[in-house]
């Protein structure tokens, strides 16, 4: 969120829903206590959330850059 407002604000308009998506994220990784039984689970989680930010990210490059999509 700081890179996209302080390089790309014109795509400050996708962190709101970047937030609204990450947030179940978060808590289920948070839930999860790292023992060594459920490390595993949480490398998955951290990739899918890895995975989310970089989407959302990319959006919010290219709505910063003027880039107009009409259908």
């Amino acid at each position: 969120m700081v890179l996209v407002g302080a390089f790309f604000t014109g795509g400050l308009i996708v962190v709101p829903f970047m937030l609204l998506a990450v947030i179940p994220l978060l808590k289920a990784l948070f839930a999860n206590p790292l023992n060594s039984h459920s490390r595993i689970g949480a490398m998955a989680q951290i990739c899918s959330l890895n995975i989310a930010l970089g989407a959302f990210y990319a959006a919010a490059i290219l709505a910063s850059s003027g880039v107009c999509f009409t259908l």
